[in-house]
């Protein structure tokens, strides 16, 4: 049970109210991710000093660990947990790093009439690759020579990390028919993953299409050829087509997907 003392340092009355302000809209979930960034970069600086460490070392097996304790007591995963934590540091070290980095989102829109995401993950790149300082340009012939004729010196431009956002992975289940929940999944290729379903219903979407790929025969795989004379054993290899269902097979029934 933690103490009144501990919640405040971990500040999970407002972590969960920002994690609630958090809708679909890019630019609102973008804001608000922006807040919440700056509240999780303190909540790190807490649970790696003597105090947080110690609080997380008297817990139960279950979360006794950083990664356990932020997922248990905020709801947030290691991976967006330390996305939020980059980007509250970013901030503070660069507060306008994130009107800079609106801005050329803007710019980029402007110019290449595409729809560009606002995300923590772009953020962060943008932040790193402003810190990048460009190679002073040669000043003779002979410095050209040495090291900026190929470019590959070249440092990258932070526009590099604003990119149009492609639609990667898209997955529609028509569940209504069946009496389940229908369910629509686009991930992008900045890695945002947008649904209004949830876990639950997702879970039966994808226990169905594993249940009629495993029906359709197209998950199976013929055994192996023994050739005569050899002494050895050689599998004969499986279709392009079995090993790549039998590949998304196994990623989704793993313990460890999400």
């Amino acid at each position: 049970m933690l103490t009144n003392s501990v919640k405040k340092s971990l500040q999970i009355a407002q972590i969960q109210k920002l994690q609630a302000n958090i809708v679909k809209s890019d630019l609102d979930k973008f804001t608000n991710s922006v807040e919440l960034s700056k509240v999780v970069c303190k909540v790190h600086v807490y649970l790696t000093s003597v105090s947080g460490k110690q609080v997380i070392k008297a817990e139960p097996e279950k979360t006794n660990t950083q990664e356990k304790f932020v997922n248990h007591y905020l709801g947030i995963s290691k991976n967006w947990f330390n996305d939020l934590k980059n980007a509250g540091k970013a901030i503070e070290e660069k507060p306008e790093i994130v009107n800079e980095y609106l801005e050329e989102c803007a710019k980029v829109e402007a110019e290449k009439k595409v729809n560009v995401p606002r995300s923590i993950v772009k953020l962060n790149e943008f932040f790193k690759e402003s810190k990048l300082e460009k190679p002073t340009p040669p000043t003779n012939e002979s410095e050209a020579g040495e090291e900026g004729e190929t470019g590959e010196d070249k440092a990258p431009t932070k526009s590099s990390s604003v990119e149009a956002k492609k639609d990667v992975l898209t997955f529609s289940f028509a569940g209504a028919s069946l009496g389940l929940s229908n369910v629509s999944i686009r991930i992008g290729s900045d890695g945002q993953f947008k649904t209004s379903n949830d876990a639950g219903q997702i879970n039966d979407a994808i226990s169905y299409f594993l249940q009629a790929l495993k029906g359709s025969g197209l998950m199976d795989v013929e055994p192996p050829v023994i050739e005569a004379g050899t002494g050895t054993a050689k599998k004969k290899a499986k279709s392009k087509k079995a090993a790549a269902l039998q590949e998304a097979h196994e990623f989704f029934t793993m313990d460890s997907a999400e």
